[in-house]
């Protein structure tokens, strides 16, 4: 009888530990970049960046808008009135300009038969500022602090059937006024420190090769080496800027062709803005400073536009949304030069909005802009709701949730083969607590979640009444930071963490996203 071996004790086997690896992505310090090789993952840049604004040490959550005034109708234009202790807001219809100084109901009005108007402001000897308004339909009017009138009245050379209701834009260069005549290559001059009086004629024909009609004229300083030249600059509907130095158009010696430049078909009579001495031109072929167009041809100012970091969404933006004119103003308080695409049904309203300092690019939704102006260091616009809105002053639009998005560039975060990320932390700045949804996404595919629930404000701590603006964009968030590991899961070979917050309170957050760190195991190569 052979022995039955006895039985081993079963052997413990240890379970196999992860190795797990951890990456960062940087805040979006670099803005949103979309002309970018998609496998490039540039650390700083944002693949999608929503309600969030650029800084020098990474992005905010914008602030929300509250209504300053209620004029019914769709409104075409705002513009401010403001001497010394003087500081009057208008706001401009088809029909009427309203008085909304001190918001709520406007003011009574100037009547109008079209809201579509071209102001330019004037200071004479006197200190005395003044403010001319056209709009190719009414007798062209004055504004002096206290009262709108016709007079002193713009007359014509005898033989010209042009009246004062052709005039379509009016802007002061060389501290003469000068007027466009609509759907033409004519324009107009006052003597200078004149408001009224006879016009000259001064027709640009001949010196555009392309034909169409003015859009704008404007005043820009270039810098020539020995300091700054001013000069005036018209540009047509067919993209040409004609350039002329001097000061008296009636004197050859004093009034030279500096060139006629190609610098993209310009985006409407509103789309563009004095940065610094320079221009800056929203044009179909991105938004141009004028400066470049002296130095290069048309077909090399794509590449050098300031618009370039988003160039694709520029492109695909001026093909949806080209009927209409785009509007656009620098706010120096906020550091900001912002672009506001017109809105047709069924599409999001969006502002394209560039960090002045820096030159970065996001993107706000769900302000539904036709006008932009900036009044008393805000920023405001009007809307074709008839509603005049003030900028980044609260938490909400007009009392509605807003979401900020920030989604970093796609990234293989340093390691070949497939990537398990299995939790990530944002490391955020903020007022308030803010609740932040995280959420994994891999290989070139953005699916976001359902928005987050606004994040709670205690009453105590609601803030509403001060005018934002003392502080600009990029200043250091005074505010608490958090940073919490929040479970995730996600598998690719390139990986990238969506963030979303929502604000909704009287109170703005003011979250400020500083880093994104992951920790994630690593797989084999793919083949």
């Amino acid at each position: 009888m052979n022995p039955r071996p006895g039985r081993m004790p079963a052997r413990q086997t240890a379970a196999p530990q992860r190795l797990y690896q951890s990456y960062s992505f940087p805040g979006p310090s670099l803005g949103w970049v979309s002309d970018q090789n998609l496998a490039v993952g540039q650390p700083g840049a944002a693949y999608r960046l929503d309600n969030i604004f650029p800084t020098q040490t990474g992005g905010v959550l914008r602030r929300g808008c509250s209504v300053r005034s209620d004029v019914t109708d769709p409104v075409r234009a705002i513009f401010g009135y403001e001497q010394g202790v003087t500081k009057q807001l208008f706001a401009v219809t088809d029909a009427d300009i309203w008085d909304i100084t001190t918001g709520g109901s406007p003011g009574s009005g100037y009547s109008l038969t079209s809201g579509l108007i071209s102001i330019a402001k004037y200071v004479n000897t006197d200190g005395q500022l003044y403010i001319r308004g056209v709009n190719g339909e009414d007798t062209p009017w004055v504004y002096d602090g206290s009262t709108f009138d016709t007079t002193p009245a713009l007359t014509f050379p005898g033989g010209d059937a042009t009246t004062p209701e052709d005039l379509k834009f009016v802007w002061v260069y060389q501290n003469r006024f000068f007027f466009i005549k609509k759907e033409s290559l004519d324009l107009y001059y006052l003597p200078v420190a004149s408001i009224g009086g006879a016009l000259v004629k001064f027709s640009l024909g001949g010196l555009v090769k392309e034909g169409g009609h003015l859009v704008f004229g404007a005043s820009w300083s270039q810098n020539t080496g020995s300091g700054l030249s001013s000069m005036c600059v018209m540009v047509t509907d067919q993209g040409e800027a004609v350039v002329f130095a001097g000061s008296n158009p009636g004197d050859a010696a004093d009034w030279r062709l500096v060139g006629t430049y190609a610098i993209g078909k310009p985006l409407g009579p509103n789309a563009f803005a004095q940065r610094g001495g320079d221009l800056a031109i929203c044009t179909d072929i991105g938004l141009i400073a004028l400066s470049q167009a002296l130095v290069q041809n048309a077909a090399s100012l794509s590449p050098t536009a300031m618009s370039r970091p988003i160039e694709p969404d520029w492109a695909r933006y001026v093909g949806e949304r080209s009927s209409a004119g785009w509007a656009m103003t620098t706010w120096t308080e906020g550091q900001m030069l912002a672009v506001a695409l017109p809105t047709a049904s069924g599409q999001t309203p969006v502002w394209l909005v560039s960090n002045a300092t820096t030159g970065r690019w996001g993107r706000f939704t769900n302000w539904n802009a036709s006008c932009l102006t900036t009044y008393d260091g805000g920023l405001y616009f009007g809307s074709p709701n008839g509603k005049v809105y003030q900028a980044n002053v609260t938490g909400a639009d007009d009392g509605v949730p807003y979401t900020g998005v920030y989604v970093p560039a796609f990234d293989p975060i340093g390691v070949m083969g497939r990537k398990a990320v299995h939790m990530a932390r944002a490391t955020i700045r903020a007022r308030f607590d803010v609740r932040e949804k995280l959420s994994v996404h891999t290989d070139y595919t953005l699916r976001l979640p359902s928005v987050p629930d606004a994040a709670p404000v205690p009453a105590a701590d609601v803030w509403g009444l001060a005018v934002w603006g003392a502080a600009t964009w990029g200043g250091a968030s005074q505010g608490k930071v958090t940073s919490v590991w929040r479970n995730t899961f996600g598998e690719g070979e390139a990986v990238t963490v969506a963030h979303q917050v929502t604000s909704g309170s009287v109170a703005p957050l003011d979250a400020e996203f500083i880093r994104t760190d992951i920790l994630f195991t690593a797989g084999e190569p793919q083949s």
